[in-house]
């Protein structure tokens, strides 16, 4: 397939939603069982320009910005909770104490810089730096709009903080961050997470779909049935060239993309892998986690 029948995917949305998270199962499904049919890539939009002005005006008037942003902060568990049942990707934040947002704190945009900052010095691994900093946000409860947490998570690329604060600082990320805010707004995009879908000429605007079958059927609509899905058998093999592809991916994505319902029959692939440690395993609220372990040869 040449670049030109290739489908343009591309996903708008804040790397701090839970909605954003939940979309892991359906999107690497696309990308393995469809392809190289399509490209896929994410365009990060700013949701939250500034905290206040999601929280209550009249707790932010009597009582100050502090009881605001915890009275908030109570609202937006319930929001990432609710959210999590969408594809059952765990979330698990609120236990350490530290709130996504606070004084210091009160926008999401330093998520969506420290992502066009890797996209420019990692751009093999911008996929799984996102990933991980989602994973940060909502697994491992990190307070991931500091600066200072996205370094650490840069740095496990290869990247160094004078590298990472010198390029997320540029002019160039900055008016990268601008003009995805700009298309946004061109495309008059109410609702995020999105997605444009372009194949030929033509540009198709959706909501960011969560389930695989709505995916393939509305693809197969603007390709006049092109489009051909691989059959992708579970065993080790398959897994082995899925984790070359992703360095992380839970349980949950494995199964929607297998097509299973019994973990088992994964555990018996994959077995192989961890025990060549090639992979290693790891649990949030008893969902398996596989990542791929670095051959240092």
């Amino acid at each position: 397939m040449t670049e030109m029948d290739k489908i343009q995917i591309r996903i708008f949305a804040d790397p701090m939603m839970g909605m954003h998270w939940e979309l892991w199962p359906v999107l690497r499904k696309l990308l393995v069982k469809l392809d190289n049919q399509i490209d896929l890539d994410f365009m990060p939009v700013e949701l939250v320009k500034d905290i206040y002005n999601f929280v209550d005006q009249s707790t932010l008037a009597r009582y100050g910005k502090k009881v605001a942003l915890n009275t908030y902060w109570a609202k937006l568990m319930q929001i990432y909770l609710q959210e999590q049942q969408i594809s059952s990707m765990p979330i698990i934040m609120g236990s350490t104490g530290k709130h996504l947002f606070d004084e210091e704190h009160t926008s999401s945009r330093n998520l969506i810089l420290a992502y066009l900052a890797m996209e420019r010095l990692k751009p093999e691994s911008r996929f799984d730096f996102l990933y991980a900093i989602q994973q940060a946000t909502v697994l491992q409860d990190k307070q991931t709009t500091d600066l200072a947490i996205l370094q650490e998570i840069a740095n496990k690329y290869g990247v160094n903080e004078s590298q990472f604060i010198q390029t997320l600082n540029s002019n160039e990320v900055e008016n990268e961050f601008d003009q995805l805010q700009r298309i946004t707004e061109k495309l008059q995009i109410k609702q995020l997470p999105s997605a444009t879908i372009t194949y030929h000429d033509k540009t198709y605007l959706a909501n960011a779909l969560i389930n695989y079958s709505q995916w393939v059927e509305l693809l197969e609509k603007i390709t006049g049935n092109k489009l051909t899905e691989s059959d992708i058998p579970l065993n080790s093999d398959s897994l082995e060239k899925i984790m070359a592809k992703f360095e992380t991916i839970s349980a949950i994505e494995l199964e929607e993309l297998f097509d299973i319902d019994d973990e088992t029959e994964l555990k018996t692939a994959i077995l192989p892998l961890i025990k060549q440690n090639k992979v290693k395993e790891s649990k949030y609220r008893d969902v398996s986690f596989y990542k791929r372990i670095k051959n240092e040869n």
